[in-house]
């Protein structure tokens, strides 16, 4: 009968190791589950945090590139209204060059010196701006004399240049223009002619000729002659 005992109390024992073992892992299964559940919140809350720098982050750049859109529209802006400016400057620039021109023209007709007086080739001017192949042109005679006399007369205008290597001198009437031709003029300070000269093709102009004589007992032969290039605007 003792071997039966001793048998007995031999599994009791290893029950009661089993059923500790069972115990203990128990436990440590217990302690494992908070600890998982706290680390499975952190890393939700570390991926909602990321989240949220992801989104500023992206709300920030877009904020930079409007920005910097703005500036750069309002660099050519800026750019645009300095070249705006720059060329009204000049625009008044040249006017004031223009009026102070013309009031010394002025006052020279009213007080002359006496190198100014008698008939005058004033001032000839081209331009080609609405079309390279019609020149418009301007020619101005004036007369500075103390008794404010009328002078009368004809004028001459003949453009020298090269046609296929060659020298040519050509006057209005080879340009096309319909006025009747050498141009009169009748004055007592000043006199304006304008027209339109139509460049023949090849032709490549270098000086014009301006001729004026004044008819009469004192008439006068005058000559000047300007470049075609200092002109030409």
């Amino acid at each position: 009968m003792k071997p039966l005992a001793s048998d007995l109390e031999n599994m009791v024992i290893k029950r009661k190791r089993l059923s500790s073992g069972l115990f203990l892992l128990s436990l440590v299964l217990l302690a494992l589950i908070p600890v998982a559940y706290y680390q499975g919140l952190e890393t939700a809350g570390d991926m909602l945090e990321k989240g949220r720098i992801a989104e500023s982050l992206a709300t920030d750049n877009f904020l930079l590139k409007r920005e910097l859109a703005d500036l750069r529209l309002a660099r050519k802006v800026d750019d645009g209204t300095g070249a705006q400016l720059r060329q009204t400057i000049k625009n008044l620039r040249d006017q004031t060059g223009e009026i102070k021109e013309e009031l010394s023209f002025y006052r020279g007709l009213m007080a002359p010196s006496e190198n100014q007086k008698g008939l005058r080739i004033e001032k000839l001017s081209l331009d080609e701006s609405v079309d390279a192949n019609r020149v418009e042109f301007r020619l101005m005679l004036t007369q500075i004399t103390d008794r404010r006399d009328w002078v009368q007369g004809e004028v001459n205008i003949d453009v020298i240049g090269q046609s296929k290597g060659e020298e040519q001198v050509l006057s209005l009437t080879d340009f096309g223009l319909e006025a009747a031709y050498p141009l009169s003029f009748r004055f007592r300070y000043f006199q304006d002619f304008t027209g339109v000269m139509t460049m023949p093709p090849a032709f490549i102009p270098e000086e014009v000729l301006v001729t004026a004589e004044s008819s009469g007992k004192k008439g006068k032969r005058l000559q000047r002659r300007f470049s075609w290039n200092d002109l030409i605007r």
